[in-house]
């Protein structure tokens, strides 16, 4: 089964265009992680399975996610040409604030904790990106909290 594994560099809220440019149905099956580990070890990714009729073009619904694996389903012994476009989806945010410190540790912690907040509140509050990767509203007096420190 064609199987490509991307490094995207860092978590994005993503999602994919798809473009069938072969005559046979096709099957794009993916998994996202935040590391390779997660990857090849985690049994509970959230898989998304997308149906792409020939001459068709599907878009994804955004994912945090910064690994992806994806394999591609055609008939058997069919050639396939699928078309893949990645989009990160962001919402501009105006950062009025800042953290500038002697403390490496600090400030790396400062930094991953603004680059959390930015993909977890994007497009919608998302629940932590290490938990479930659903799109719903929890706490937000927590979300906005956070958005107001950062």
């Amino acid at each position: 089964m064609p199987t490509c594994v991307v490094d995207l560099g860092k978590e994005y809220n993503a999602r994919f265009h798809l473009r069938n440019r072969s005559s046979s149905n096709l099957i794009v099956v993916w998994n996202g992680a935040e590391s390779l580990h997660e990857l090849e070890h985690y049994a509970g990714l959230m898989t998304v399975v997308v149906r792409v009729e020939p001459g068709a073009v599907r878009v994804t619904l955004p994912q945090r996610l910064r690994f992806l694996r994806m394999m591609v389903l055609a008939g058997e012994g069919e050639p396939f040409e699928l078309e893949w476009c990645p989009e990160e989806v962001v919402v501009p945010m105006n950062q009025v604030g800042t953290l500038h410190t002697d403390s490496e540790l600090l400030q790396g912690i400062y930094d991953i904790s603004l680059h959390t907040n930015r993909i977890c509140h994007q497009i919608g509050l998302w629940d932590g990106i290490k938990r479930d990767r659903l799109n719903w509203a929890y706490d937000f007096y927590l979300a906005a909290k956070a958005d107001y420190v950062l």
